[in-house]
C-alpha cells in the first residue's frame, strides 16, 4: 500500500507538488515485522534522487519561506 501511494504521488508530483505525509498508530509500528516494511517503503522512495524526506518543521519552514504574506482562500 504504502509503495503504490508513493508511485501514484510521485507519477501526479510531475505536474504539480505534492506532500506525502506516512504515519503509522502505534498498534502497527509496535509490531515486530513494522520495521521490515518501513525500510523496505524508504528503500523504494530512496531510489529517486528529487525525494525529499523531511520533518514536520522543515516542512513548515519551506511553506512559511514560499507562501510568506500570500492570502488563500
Amino acid at each position: 500500500y504504502l509503495t503504490s501511494t508513493f508511485d501514484a504521488y510521485y507519477e501526479q508530483a510531475a505536474e504539480t507538488q505534492l506532500f506525502m505525509i506516512a504515519g503509522s498508530h502505534p498498534f502497527i509500528s509496535g509490531r515486530p515485522e513494522a520495521s521490515y516494511v518501513w525500510s523496505k517503503f524508504f528503500d523504494h522512495m530512496r531510489k529517486r534522487d528529487d525525494v525529499w524526506f523531511a520533518t514536520y518543521g522543515e516542512v513548515a519552514d519551506w511553506w512559511t519561506n514560499t507562501f510568506a504574506g500570500r492570502r488563500f482562500g
